[in-house]
């Protein structure tokens, strides 16, 4: 029975097995499949089993001959995030590239968003300012500002800019624009928080305050914001209460929290 099989097969491909008997699984699944051609369950283990084993070409391969519906999205940028674990990185972009204008239903926003992370690991490693340039490339045909596709895909870009600290003025002008169309308590605390630490690194503390003090009224990051607050005392040479709020956030977090390091700078 194909879903015996199924099971069966999703507790084999759990297990540690060796490459060498790759072959041995690899013709069982086969036969299935051609005894039950219409069990797409057993097509999508298939693809998974090559993943399993890093053969990325013959698992694209058979991808493409079902591009039909919305799982195979996700089997694809699967192949691609395994590549890029694998050190495999050109690789990577070179096959989202090709399936970022899928037609498939949500298939390109997520294509499109997985690019931006891998565009953005590019630009850290290179420090090369093309690769932002392919992420205002990619985002032309986005579609309206209302648009929650639009939403993620540019707060994603704005958390690139933010975290190389490159082109500050662009973050700010990002933020303050998908603030407008924020319905979230957590996207407008994030915001804020962004906006925050933007406009410190333009020295504006007086704005970079007030924008914290906003983003500390939400629940979302509460401790990284106060500590961003804190810096901005510090930043101030206000050394009397930094000292003793200082000392209390750190109490509060725990050595164990990766804010810990940063209080005991």
């Amino acid at each position: 029975h194909t879903d015996g099989f199924k099971i069966a097969s999703s507790r084999l491909m759990s297990l540690k097995v060796p490459i060498q008997q790759k072959h041995e699984i690899d013709d069982i699944f086969k036969k299935f499949i051609k005894n039950h051609p219409e069990n797409n369950s057993l097509k999508e283990l298939y693809i998974e089993l090559q993943i399993k084993y890093q053969d990325y070409e013959r698992a694209l391969k058979l991808i493409d001959k079902q591009i039909l519906a919305d799982k195979q999205i996700p089997q694809i940028i699967k192949v691609a995030r395994e590549m890029k674990n694998n050190q495999q990185l050109d690789e990577a972009i070179a096959l989202l590239e090709k399936y970022q204008f899928s037609k498939i239903h949500k298939g390109g926003y997520q294509v499109k968003l997985e690019l931006i992370k891998l565009y953005s690991q590019q630009f850290r490693q290179t420090r090369q300012t093309d690769w932002l340039e392919k992420i205002d490339l990619l985002l032309n045909d986005v579609g309206d500002k209302g648009n929650i596709t639009y939403w993620d895909l540019k707060f994603e870009q704005l958390q690139v800019l933010l975290k190389n600290q490159y082109d500050i003025d662009k973050c700010i002008y990002l933020a303050e624009k998908l603030m407008k169309d924020s319905k979230k308590n957590k996207q407008k605390a994030l915001l804020n928080l962004y906006l925050g630490q933007a406009y410190r690194l333009k020295n504006d503390l007086s704005k970079s305050s007030a924008f914290l003090g906003k983003a500390a009224k939400y629940k979302w990051k509460r401790p990284l914001v106060k500590f961003e607050i804190l810096m901005n005392d510090f930043y101030n040479f206000q050394w009397d209460s930094l000292s003793v709020e200082a000392n209390r956030q750190f109490s509060q977090v725990g050595l164990k929290d990766t804010l810990a390091n940063n209080y005991l700078k």
